[in-house]
C-alpha cells in the first residue's frame, strides 16, 4: 500500500469515526430527553428522498470507505488479512512463513549473542515486503552508544539475510536504562 493510499485510507476512517459518533451523539441525546427536538440536516433528505442515484452512490462511498479501513487495518498489522503477522521467505513455489514474533526472537537472541553490552534486549519488528524494520529496548552503558548501534546494525542486517533473505530497513535503540559496569563501579 502506498502512502497516498494509507493516508486516504486513514482521513477516510477518521471521517467515518466522526460521523459514527455525531449520529451516536445524537441519538443519546434525543433518547435522554423526550422534549428534545433535534432534527436530520437537510442533506440526510436529500440522501433518503431525492433521486436514486444520489442513494447509490452515497452507499458506495461507504462501501470504499469501508474497503480503505479494511486495507489500512491490514497494512498496520504487516500482513495480508489471512496471515496477519507473517513474512514470506522465499521465492514462487518455494515459500516459506515466518511469524514476525520469530523474527523478534531471532534478533533479540543474536543481539544479546554478539552484542553483550546491551542488556536486557526487548525487540519488536515491523515487516514491509522484504524490509525489517526493528525497535530495540535495551539497557547499555552510559557511553559509546553510536559505535553500539553501528555494530548492533551490522549484526541485525547479516542474521535477518543468513535467516531468511530479509533486508534491514533500520534498527531503533530504545535505551530505557543506562547501566554500570562492575569495573567502573570500584
Amino acid at each position: 500500500m502506498t502512502g497516498a493510499l494509507r493516508g486516504w485510507a486513514v482521513t477516510a476512517a477518521m471521517l467515518g469515526a466522526v460521523v459514527v459518533a455525531a449520529g451516536l451523539a445524537r441519538e443519546v441525546a434525543l433518547a435522554a430527553s423526550a422534549s428534545l427536538v433535534w432534527p436530520l440536516p437537510h442533506w440526510w433528505s436529500k440522501l433518503t428522498e431525492g433521486p436514486a442515484y444520489v442513494s447509490w452512490l452515497a452507499g458506495a462511498a461507504a462501501v470504499l470507505v469501508a474497503v480503505l479501513c479494511v486495507l489500512a487495518i491490514v497494512q498496520l498489522t504487516g500482513g495480508t488479512a489471512g496471515e496477519a503477522g507473517t513474512v514470506a521467505v522465499g521465492d514462487g513455489d518455494q515459500q516459506a512463513r515466518v511469524r514476525t514474533a520469530a523474527l523478534q526472537h531471532v534478533v533479540a537472541m543474536i543481539l544479546a549473542r554478539r552484542v553483550p553490552e546491551l542488556g536486557a534486549v526487548r525487540t519488536s519488528v515491523r515487516v514491509a515486503g522484504r524490509r525489517v524494520a526493528v525497535l530495540a529496548t535495551v539497557e547499555a552503558e552510559p557511553r559509546g552508544l553510536a559505535a553500539l548501534h553501528r555494530r548492533a546494525v551490522a549484526v541485525v542486517a547479516e542474521e535477518l539475510r543468513r535467516v531468511a533473505d530479509l533486508e534491514l530497513a533500520g534498527l531503533d535503540l530504545e535505551v530505557v536504562r543506562f547501566t554500570v559496569s562492575d569495573k567502573e563501579a570500584t
